[in-house]
C-alpha cells in the first residue's frame, strides 16, 4: 500500500479513478493509455483497481492503487450498511439494470476521492470516470478554465436534474471544502443516503451541494453543462478533450452526440483559453 510520502508532490490538478477487472479490460486501459499520451505532464493520475494485478508500462505520474488496500474495509462497511435496503428495493421488483438504487455499485467513486484526499496536496481534485476516452492533447491552461474563483464544485449541470458526474472538480481550498466531505462521509458511513429518494452517486453529491449552499445562501457550483437532457457530458466543455462511453456506447467506441457539437466545441476551447493567458 502506498504511503502518504510517496505522494507529497503539489500539483494544482489531480485526477482520481476507479475500475475492477473486467473494467479494464472493457474500457479502463483505454482510459489510462489515452490519458497518460494527452495528459499535461504536470498533472498526477491517482488510478484505484480492484481484483486484479498492477498495471505496468504507464508514466511515473499515473499512481496504481490497490482499491482493496486502500477502501477496501470502508467498501464493505458501507456493503454491509446497504444489504438490506438494497435487498428491499429488489423484493418490490426493482430492474437489476436500474441504476437507482445500487448504492453500493457507485460507494467506490466516493471511498476513492476520500482516500486520494488524504494522500495528495493538490488543489484541485478531478473525478473522471473510468469509461472516458482522451480523444487529444490538453493544454495545461484548460484545466484552469473548468474552474472559478469562490466556487467549490465544477460539475455538468443538467438543469433540474441531478447533475452528469463522470467528470467533476472540486477547489480543497475552498471555505466549505470541510462541510461539503463531512455530509458526505454521513451520506457513506452513517447510511442517510438511504433517506434521500435516489442512492446512486450523483444525486448524492448533488443533495450534499444543495445542502451546503441552502446553508451558506450561495451557490458553489461551476456549471460545464448546458442544463439539457441527455448526454450532456459530450456536448459542453469537456466534449472538447473527452469523450465517455456511457452505456452501449462502449460498443460502438465513441459517442454518436459528439458530431452535432464538434465545431462548436473547438470554438468555445479557443475562445476559453484566451482568458486565462
Amino acid at each position: 500500500m502506498a504511503s502518504v510520502k510517496d505522494f507529497e508532490i503539489k500539483t494544482d490538478f489531480t485526477i482520481v479513478t476507479t475500475f475492477n477487472n473486467s473494467g479494464w479490460r472493457q474500457y479502463g486501459s483505454r482510459f489510462a493509455f489515452s490519458l497518460d499520451k494527452y495528459l499535461p505532464e504536470e498533472i498526477n493520475v491517482f488510478l484505484y483497481y480492484e481484483n486484479m494485478e498492477n498495471p505496468v508500462g504507464y508514466s511515473e505520474r499515473m499512481r496504481f492503487l490497490n482499491f482493496n488496500d486502500c477502501c477496501g474495509q470502508k467498501q464493505k462497511k458501507f456493503e454491509n450498511l446497504a444489504a438490506p435496503h438494497e435487498a428491499k428495493k429488489k423484493s418490490v421488483g426493482q430492474n437489476s439494470s436500474d441504476y437507482t438504487f445500487q448504492a453500493s455499485r457507485f460507494a467506490h467513486k466516493y471511498y476513492a476521492c476520500e482516500h486520494a484526499l488524504t494522500i495528495t496536496k493538490t488543489r484541485y481534485l478531478i473525478w473522471i470516470d473510468a469509461d472516458v476516452v482522451t480523444l487529444r492533447s490538453i493544454p495545461k491552461q484548460w484545466f484552469y478554465s473548468l474552474v472559478e474563483e469562490k466556487k467549490y464544485w465544477s460539475r455538468i449541470g443538467r438543469g433540474a436534474k441531478y447533475p452528469e458526474c463522470g467528470f467533476m472538480i472540486w477547489d480543497l481550498t475552498h471555505p466549505q471544502h470541510k462541510s461539503y466531505w463531512s455530509i458526505m462521509e454521513s451520506m457513506y458511513d452513517d447510511g442517510k443516503c438511504f433517506d434521500l429518494p435516489e442512492w446512486h452517486d450523483s444525486f448524492i453529491w448533488w443533495t450534499a451541494e444543495k445542502i451546503i449552499k441552502k446553508k451558506i445562501s450561495k451557490e458553489i457550483s461551476f456549471n460545464l453543462g448546458d442544463d439539457l437532457k441527455g448526454h450532456a457530458f459530450v456536448r459542453g466543455v469537456i466534449g472538447e478533450y473527452f469523450d465517455h462511453l456511457k452505456g452501449e456506447r462502449k460498443n460502438i467506441g465513441f459517442s454518436p452526440e459528439r458530431k452535432n457539437y464538434f465545431v462548436k466545441q473547438i470554438a468555445n476551447t479557443i475562445l476559453r483559453i484566451k482568458k486565462y493567458i
